[in-house]
């Protein structure tokens, strides 16, 4: 498969996966993809955990349902997190390739978020955002996920720079997108998991679980497997035109 065409056809997988074991020896192809992307003086900051054991898997999953939902449920400033969710959620195809980017969701209730966003009570806010968001059936595809991939970027790694450690974000961000398309090219598919890695008591209890040192930081978490059912929930794959991204010489 040539580079540009795994670059645009690579897209984020929302589906189930094929109940089909992903080899050790392919995994470690990924891993081979990434540890050669460029990093700030070759400085190559990252480390990947995976975990193809399902009942460590299954407890991660336990450790995020339950700090999502706990969350959900004490959070204050709903009103501005759904204003957020709104500005990037599209409802019809044309409305996604003239907006060039969010979110199309097909099987989600316009209506039920237009209201959201016009709800001035916390409480009523809660409850709605509990039955739209609920983790249920999107927790069942992690925990059925074949393997998860953490990728972890050592913060001992003192990189000579003046960005304050936006080197080596960047640095890390490549290597993941190198195992993306890596993964892409071998007919695998890959999920971003921000649940697995967002919330502060969610980052502390699955580092306390699967033995992460404090010195290194979650920078990503993904699910990995073989395609089953296309996804048809949501789509993504839209890009802004090129005459809308690019300057040539000044902005």
């Amino acid at each position: 498969m040539e580079a540009l065409d795994a670059i645009r056809e690579r897209h984020m997988y929302r589906g189930m996966f094929q109940d089909r074991r992903v080899e050790r020896a392919t995994l470690l192809q990924l891993i081979e993809a990434a540890r050669w992307a460029p990093s700030g003086h070759n400085s190559q900051p990252w480390e990947f955990l995976l975990i193809d054991d399902k009942k460590v898997i299954g407890e991660l999953v336990a450790i995020a349902t339950h700090n999502f939902n706990e969350d959900l449920k004490t959070r204050q400033d709903l009103k501005k997190w759904v204003h957020i969710w709104w500005r990037w959620l599209r409802w019809s195809d044309e409305e996604l390739e003239t907006a060039g980017d969010g979110l199309y969701m097909r099987k989600m209730s316009r209506a039920i978020w237009e209201q959201m966003t016009k709800n001035d009570s916390v409480e009523e806010l809660r409850r709605n955002l509990m039955e739209v968001l609920s983790t249920n059936r999107g927790m069942a595809k992690i925990a059925s996920s074949p393997c998860l991939i953490f990728t972890l970027l050592n913060k001992d790694t003192k990189i000579p720079d003046f960005s304050r450690g936006v080197m080596g974000l960047t640095s890390t961000g490549a290597a993941i997108q190198n195992l993306r398309i890596a993964a892409h090219s071998l007919g695998l598919a890959t999920h971003e998991l921000s649940i697995l890695c967002d919330l502060p008591q969610t980052r502390r209890g699955i580092m306390e679980l699967i033995g992460i040192p404090n010195h290194y930081r979650i920078v990503s978490a993904m699910r990995i497997g073989y395609p089953g059912e296309p996804s048809t929930g949501l789509r993504t794959h839209i890009r802004k035109p090129l005459d809308k991204l690019v300057h040539w010489n000044v902005y």
